[in-house]
C-alpha cells in the first residue's frame, strides 16, 4: 500500500533526523511537535525516546572517549568542585540522573553531557536516558497531540476521547512537576 510505504519512509527519516539532531544537541521541541502531529501518542513517544536515546548515547561515547581527560583536568585545576557532592552522585548515578531528567525546566543537553564528568557506565547512561525521558515525553506528546486534535489538524486521528486524554495529560504533567521539585529539593539543597 502506498500510504504505508510513505508512512514508513517518513518514520525512517524522522528516526535518522532525531538521532542526528540529538547528537548535535539540538533543542527537543521540534521533535516533540512532529511526533505529536504525525504519530499516535504511544508510538510517537516510543519512536522519539528511542531515537533520542541512540543519538545521545553515540554523542556520550564520543565525548567520553575524546574529552574526558580534558574535562577532568580542567575540573581538578579549578578546584571548585564539591568533593562530597561528586562522591554522592558517583555512588547514586542511576537514581540521580534518572531523577534529574524528571526535574522540569532543565534542558536535556545538561543531563546528556553531565554524566561525562562522573565517568558513567554506558548501560547506566542508556537506561537513565530512556526511562527518564519516557514519562516526560509521553506527557508532552499527549498534550500536543490533544491540542492538534482539538484544532482538527492532527495527521493521525486517535480513537480515544480527546477531553479525557487532555485531562489525564495535564494531571500527569502536574504530577511530574511535583516529583521534579521533590527531587530538586532533595539533591540541590545548597
Amino acid at each position: 500500500d502506498l500510504d504505508n510505504f510513505l508512512f514508513l519512509k517518513i518514520t525512517i527519516f524522522f528516526i535518522l533526523f532525531s538521532i542526528i539532531w540529538t547528537f548535535f544537541l539540538g533543542i527537543g521541541l521540534p521533535l516533540l511537535l512532529f511526533a505529536s502531529f504525525f504519530y499516535y501518542i504511544f508510538l510517537g513517544t516510543l519512536i522519539l525516546v528511542s531515537s533520542r536515546t541512540i543519538g545521545s548515547s553515540v554523542m556520550y561515547i564520543i565525548f567520553k572517549n575524546f574529552f574526558f581527560y580534558f574535562i577532568k583536568k580542567y575540573l581538578n585545576k579549578k578546584k571548585k568542585v564539591n568533593k562530597k557532592l561528586i562522591n554522592f552522585i558517583t555512588k547514586n548515578q542511576f537514581k540521580f540522573f534518572f531523577s534529574i531528567r524528571l526535574i522540569p525546566g532543565i534542558p536535556y543537553q545538561i543531563p546528556d553531557l553531565l554524566p561525562i564528568i562522573f565517568n558513567m557506565n554506558i548501560l547506566t547512561f542508556i537506561s537513565t536516558k530512556f526511562l527518564g525521558s519516557l514519562i516526560s515525553n509521553l506527557i508532552i506528546i499527549n498534550i500536543f497531540s490533544n491540542f492538534y486534535q482539538k484544532l482538527n489538524i492532527k495527521y493521525v486521528e486517535n480513537a480515544s476521547s480527546t477531553d479525557l486524554n487532555l485531562l489525564i495529560s495535564i494531571v500527569l504533567f502536574i504530577l511530574l512537576l511535583v516529583i521534579g521539585f521533590y527531587f530538586k529539593g532533595k539533591y540541590f539543597k545548597n
